[in-house]
């Protein structure tokens, strides 16, 4: 299995998602993609609508939106939403199927107008998929191509080693159990450390994994 690493541009697709609309719009910054497949986008950005008597679920409707939800508005009158949206995907031109390659994790946003995306797959499905998005579209740059590691990746190697050896030894002695056998207090005596310090290591231990496991 291989995974490519891809750099695209994301400026064309902004105008299809907005449509005629993409004009009474200013793009400021594209905060977090959760899809953007042959499926359908959704993705979280920020905004500045350009007449400041529109109201943005205006802008629903028009190019390949289908829902947009305000999720807070800034100090200087900026918006950050929510939306979806229909794929901005091309259909495979005449009897070109597309590859079958899987996304290694949802695409980020390297800033307003660019793109990453991971996709795994087999050596001639990456070589087909390459061949396919030259036929569309020549906006894209290759970051990477390497052998994928078959062999899952501990979510502990996140950790920092003071992370790790609080999480373990918390777990050991029956920190998490229910009911709690070990206090913060006790464990951070076995830890020889402050137990602000050891509360503090433990805190953003489980932020990482709960991240991860949410992440996929």
């Amino acid at each position: 299995m291989r995974r490519v690493t891809l750099e695209f541009n994301y400026q064309d697709a902004w105008k299809q998602i907005f449509g005629y609309n993409y004009g009474k719009v200013e793009i400021l910054e594209a905060l977090r993609c959760f899809r953007c497949d042959t499926q359908g986008l959704a993705l979280i950005c920020r905004i500045r609508l350009k007449d400041k008597s529109m109201d943005a679920k205006d802008l629903v409707g028009n190019g390949l939106l289908t829902n947009l939800e305000v999720l807070y508005r800034e100090k200087d009158g900026s918006l950050v939403v929510f939306i979806e949206g229909e794929t901005i995907v091309p259909p495979s031109p005449g009897s070109i199927h597309r590859p079958r390659l899987l996304m290694a994790r949802p695409p980020e946003f390297l800033d307003v107008n660019r793109m990453k995306a991971e996709l795994i797959g087999r050596e001639i499905e990456i070589k087909k998929f390459l061949q396919y998005a030259n036929r569309l579209s020549n906006t894209y740059k290759i970051l990477g191509l390497t052998s994928v590691n078959t062999k899952p990746e501990s979510p502990l190697s996140k950790l920092t080693l003071k992370q790790r050896q609080a999480l373990l030894t918390a777990y050991a002695l029956g920190y998490y159990d229910v009911p709690r056998r070990i206090s913060s207090e006790q464990l951070s005596e076995h830890l020889n450390a402050d137990k602000s310090t050891v509360v503090e290591h433990l805190r953003k231990a489980e932020r990482k994994l709960i991240a991860s496991i949410i992440a996929g």
